[in-house]
Formats: structure tokens, C-alpha cells, sequence
């Protein structure tokens, strides 16, 4: 991993800097309405990753509904990426998805989006499908990935037991 990242709940005083960084990350940015929405609903939890010398360096955000999380976006500054800041990102949302009660926790990444796919996998995510034409950009499709938290548990049993 690159150098110490810090991870905490979002503000709406780091606003600017998280659109700045949407806006390069994604082509379907998000509006200024949009993110105080985010941080407002009581179903979102939103962090950001800082890093000492640079300050924010990515964020990240999941939805709690009905005890099932929805990664909402994840996105680490392309002069930082390849470092594990989005593996600590992704950390995050399971660790409060898990906290809050969700059972499992789902997401969409772009097919062509191998780096990502590599991180949710080594997270423990499996691919379930694929929604054809998904991204309005380009018509591609998006890789539906799963992680239930009776897999985390097992997993953790087994490499527990085996430790033992």
C-alpha cells in the first residue's frame, strides 16, 4: 500500500473537492444537489480517503436498504490508483454495511473495468449477471457483483479455525 490513508464520514465542507474528483473519476457526475441529497438521506453513508500530503484522495458510498447494502460509487484519484486505496474504501463500506445489519452487500462496475472487478474480488464480491447496456456513455454493461455476509462469516470461521 502506498503511504498512511485516512478514512472518515464525508462532510459537506468536502463537497468540492468530492465532485472535483467525480467529475474526472466518472462520466455521469453527480450534481451539487445530488451529493447534499446524499448526505442528507439517514440511508447513505459516504467517506472520504485523505492522504497527508495530498488530502482527499477518493470516496466512497453505500445505501442500506431493507438490510441489503448498495455500493453507490467508489472512485481514488487516478495519481494515487494501484496502491490499495480502494480495496480500504470498499473495507469501509462492509465493515458499516455489516455493522448496520445488511445481509449482503451489491454492486455494478463497468465490464471493461478489470482494476475495480480485482479489488471487489479480493473483498470477497462474486459475480451474479450482467445488465446489458447499462452505462449511457458507451452501451456497455455492467458486471452485477454479490457479497453476503454468511460467506464473510464462514470464511472467517474457517481461517480462524485453521489459525488455531
Amino acid at each position: 500500500m502506498g503511504e498512511k490513508a485516512s478514512c472518515r464520514l464525508m462532510r459537506v465542507s468536502d463537497l468540492d473537492a468530492v465532485m472535483a474528483l467525480d467529475r474526472r473519476a466518472f462520466f455521469d457526475s453527480w450534481s451539487e444537489t445530488t451529493w447534499r441529497h446524499e448526505l442528507e438521506t439517514a440511508l447513505a453513508s459516504w467517506y472520504v480517503l485523505e492522504l497527508p500530503e495530498q488530502g482527499l484522495a477518493g470516496y466512497a458510498g453505500l445505501w442500506n436498504v431493507a438490510g441489503e447494502g448498495q455500493v453507490m460509487r467508489v472512485a481514488v484519484d487516478s495519481a494515487v490508483r494501484c496502491r490499495g486505496y480502494g480495496r480500504q474504501l470498499t473495507e469501509q463500506l462492509l465493515a458499516r454495511a455489516w455493522e448496520e445489519g445488511c445481509t449482503a452487500v451489491t454492486l455494478e462496475v463497468r465490464e471493461s473495468n478489470g482494476p475495480a472487478q480485482a479489488v471487489y474480488r479480493r473483498c470477497g464480491f462474486r459475480a451474479a449477471g450482467v445488465r446489458p447496456h447499462y452505462y449511457a456513455d458507451n452501451g456497455e454493461g455492467a458486471l452485477i457483483m454479490w457479497l453476503y455476509r454468511q460467506d464473510v462469516e464462514s470464511a472467517t470461521g474457517a481461517s480462524s479455525e485453521q489459525n488455531a
